[in-house]
């Protein structure tokens, strides 16, 4: 694991119990996707965190595996939500046998990873764990998105990579790692991975791209 992988973990892990708290329920996009995705017998989410979507995945699937690389809130997944299998894992490396998932959803995942060739790893691995013609959802922060008024130029001025300050009950602060996505760039790192792409849209302030394993 690369130093700046080893730092995205820690800050996660210092903030576990603060951010958990602020995890509760699954996004509406994500309730969107898990009802049109057919019945099925597993489903993965990659980068689950506090385990938040477990509940709203065991409606359409019979069994569910969380995988994260942040342990704090893997503990609190694990506590929360007994019933699902979670695992400590590293997103570009999936320990996840291949073509078992029926779906996947990595949802404000890809957007932490430092590096193109990390982002590009992630998209395989989620190809290689699908079955055929299985579906995922993926979401990132979009460069529209309202927290970036007014700095959209330096971000961009830094190959659109920033530091997200996230300050704890206890008025700590920690900088969390994101690559903000422009629409043009995350379509072409979409194309040219494994995956198809059967939509691409923005809403508020994040893009959502629903994929499927060909």
């Amino acid at each position: 694991m690369s130093d700046e992988k080893r730092g995205v973990r820690g800050v996660f892990d210092e903030i576990a119990a603060d951010f958990a708290r602020t995890r509760q329920h699954p996004w509406p996009e994500t309730e969107a996707f898990v009802a049109d995705v057919p019945d099925g017998d597993l489903a993965l989410d990659v980068g689950c965190g506090n385990g938040r979507n477990v509940p709203l995945l065991f409606g359409r699937f019979r069994r569910v595996v969380g995988v994260d690389f942040a342990r704090a809130l893997l503990a609190i997944a694990r506590t929360e939500h007994p019933e699902a299998s979670v695992i400590c894992g590293d997103g570009t490396r999936l320990p996840i046998t291949a073509g078992v998932a029926d779906a996947a959803l990595c949802v404000a995942v890809l957007h932490h990873l430092p590096s193109t060739e990390g982002r590009a790893a992630l998209l395989a691995e989620l190809d290689r764990v699908l079955a055929s013609g299985g579906r995922a959802l993926l979401s990132v922060w979009a460069i529209e998105h309202s927290a970036f008024d007014g700095e959209r130029a330096e971000i961009r001025a830094n190959d659109n990579d920033t530091y997200v300050p996230w300050t704890s009950d206890d008025g700590t602060t920690h900088d969390r790692f994101y690559h903000i996505f422009e629409r043009e760039g995350l379509r072409t790192l979409l194309d040219a991975s494994p995956l198809g792409v059967e939509r691409l849209e923005l809403r508020n302030g994040n893009y959502y791209a629903r994929l499927v394993a060909r």
